[in-house]
């Protein structure tokens, strides 16, 4: 059961660092040349994680060209936030059972079918039939939806093994979050734990 979990971490620490370097890549900004961001990410990064740097880029550009406005493709992840204490214990919950794991697979099969279209937030919508939607629990650290410049998404480091799917790629210094910082555009970086404070509805 122990070795069981710590497995989990690690593999989960190792996704998500795949995960962040994919993203980098859609951004050319983790190598110098086209070909290596684009081509030899896909298969290193981004299909080890049933993902496509190909479709990535042009709907994570399109989030940034329009964060936290109407048609920004990645709204449905922080729209519902904030959330209760027991909302988040079962998205918690729905992560460890499984059924997170099961709820992205079932969309990845319906997108590669071209049943959905392709995004990596939780209300994609149907290409254009009447098929059901898909949700992925993915749990989002903004703290406002329209507070675009407090939306850092960046914290103070937690000192756990790099493997731990807390920080893993050094994803808490993101480039331009700590320029806007260093310029006092945003504030100091909250702790790990006002960050999941903030995704709480006050009582």
């Amino acid at each position: 059961m122990v070795l069981g979990l710590v497995a989990l971490a690690i593999l989960a620490g190792r996704q998500l660092a795949m995960a962040i370097l994919m993203h980098d890549a859609s951004h050319h900004s983790l190598f110098k040349t086209k070909w290596l961001n684009t081509h030899l990410t896909d298969w290193l990064c981004a299909r080890p994680i049933w993902n496509e740097v190909s479709k990535y880029r042009p709907y994570h550009l399109k989030h940034h060209a329009k964060t936290s406005q109407p048609d920004d493709p990645d709204l449905g992840l922080v729209k519902n936030f904030p959330i209760t204490q027991s909302s988040l214990f079962r998205k918690f919950f729905r992560d460890l059972n499984g059924q997170s794991g099961l709820k992205f697979l079932a969309g990845r099969v319906l997108m590669d079918l071209e049943l959905l279209e392709w995004s990596v937030s939780n209300d994609p919508k149907p290409i254009p039939r009447g098929y059901g939607l898909w949700l992925i629990s993915h749990h989002s650290l903004y703290l406002s939806v329209f507070a675009q410049w407090l939306n850092m998404r960046v914290w103070k480091p937690v000192i756990l093994p790099s493997a731990i799917p807390v920080q893993p790629a050094q994803v808490i210094w993101h480039e331009m979050h700590q320029m806007l910082r260093e310029r006092q555009y945003v504030d100091a970086p909250p702790s790990y734990l006002d960050v999941i404070r903030s995704l709480l509805k006050n009582n």
